[in-house]
């Protein structure tokens, strides 16, 4: 069971920015195999799911914007 949600946070990762996964990808990695243990039910696993899928999706998008502004050159 662990292996097939890791396999498809290597998948979402693609979603950011190369820059960004290049430096943080294997960290992210590491950090969800810690996360993913910890809920015991599967009404536990849903929640993190959901919570996950949400921050995932703002983190993505504020990092395609950021990489958007800096090749813009109109980075904060």
């Amino acid at each position: 069971m662990h292996d097939v949600p890791r396999a498809a946070l290597r998948l979402l990762l693609r979603l950011y920015p190369a820059d960004f996964r290049a430096r943080f990808a294997q960290e992210m990695l590491e950090t969800w195999a810690d996360l993913w243990r910890r809920p015991r039910s599967r009404r536990q696993r849903i929640a993190f799911l959901l919570r996950f899928a949400h921050d995932l999706l703002a983190s993505v998008t504020a990092e395609r914007l950021e990489a958007r502004r800096v090749r813009r050159g109109t980075a904060a």
